[in-house]
């Protein structure tokens, strides 16, 4: 599982098969709105001249095959999410500050039963996902440093050096300072001590682990994913302009947009509960905040809020919808973390 879009994965050797590049790969390009593909190379020379190129079927728009903010991922993205729960024996993370959602929720979804082990130069704790506090995430280990070197350590500490050394052939090469070894040693006997109180190995052992309930003074309420860090302190995330979310009964993710029908990926204004379709299809959202002066909007795509007002994503306690929608998107049990 991937988040880059450079189409690194597929130049080291990986297939379409074993990879799922969930915000897409900057190869092809198609239109906005239908989806046909385009021809890419036309594409490019409509950039170089700062030209919009425009679909042959719809006139939508055309873009690269990478996912902006604020569009939904691909369908094999969700897929893969719900089959992963508590099925995993081990989750490796590397080089990421998991600040993207939904691609972060990774982490989330795939079970408190699956060991889970962060690469990286820091701990994620600022993004909401801590690797260090081994009282309250049993599963999880934060291994300090960059990708290659710990990389590197882990193989020659398993006695992989030569099948390494076989599939980095091409790479540039990792010296590994020797002082460090011990510290190595230490790392993988942790992970391997984390697996076996798991009992990953035995899939026919019962999960007896208790659930821990979210202390929502602590966390706030689950707010959804975001492609940037939100606002925390906007002046409109107030009771006059946000909804209760019981009162959002009667909306789903799929209610048509009041201008033109869509019923895929829309927004819903937090003040009226009206639902209208993105600035990527009629901008029928934006129309309604333009004429009614509601701020506060959700988007059914990746569940992140935005004020129009202060031109951000926002977060707030009053936002708690997320907790209404999510299960119509990801199924009731992938609510259970809420």
């Amino acid at each position: 599982m991937t988040q880059n879009i450079d189409n690194l994965e597929s130049k080291a050797g990986f297939t379409e098969d074993e990879i799922i590049q969930a915000h897409g790969a900057n190869v092809g390009a198609s239109c906005a709105k239908c989806r046909k593909p385009a021809d890419r190379q036309v594409f490019v020379e409509h950039l170089k001249k700062s030209e919009v190129m425009y679909c042959d079927k719809c006139g939508g728009p055309i873009k690269p095959d990478i996912v902006f903010f604020g569009e939904n991922l691909p369908q094999e993205f969700y897929e893969i999410i719900a089959s992963f729960k508590n099925k995993g024996d081990l989750l490796i993370v590397m080089g990421t500050a998991l600040a993207v959602g939904p691609f972060n929720q990774l982490v989330n979804e795939i079970g408190e039963n699956c060991p889970k082990v962060l690469i990286n130069m820091e701990n994620t704790a600022y993004s909401g996902f801590d690797f260090e506090d081994a009282d309250k995430y049993p599963e999880r280990l934060f291994l300090q440093g960059k990708c290659d070197e710990v990389v590197t350590k882990l193989a020659k500490d398993c006695g992989w050096e030569d099948e390494f050394a076989e599939l980095t052939k091409n790479c540039k090469k990792v010296e590994l300072p020797e002082a460090e070894d011990n510290q190595i040693d230490s790392t993988t006997k942790d992970i391997v001590d984390g697996m076996d109180k798991l009992n990953i190995n035995d899939n026919t052992k019962e999960e007896t682990k208790e659930v821990k309930e979210a202390d929502p003074d602590e966390s706030g309420p689950f707010m959804g994913f975001f492609a940037v860090e939100p606002k925390k302190e906007c002046p409109h995330c107030t009771p006059e302009f946000i909804t209760p979310m019981e009162e959002f009964a009667d909306i789903t993710i799929n209610t048509p947009c009041y201008g033109c029908g869509h019923t895929k990926e829309n927004w819903v204004c937090m003040k009226t509960k009206v639902v209208g379709c993105s600035r990527y299809v009629n901008s029928c959202m934006v129309k309604h905040n333009e004429k009614f002066k509601n701020p506060i909007a959700l988007s059914f795509a990746d569940f992140s809020f935005w004020c129009y007002e202060c031109d951000s994503y926002v977060i707030s306690k009053h936002l708690n919808h997320v907790k209404h929608f999510y299960p119509q998107k990801f199924g009731a049990e992938s609510a259970s973390h809420m």
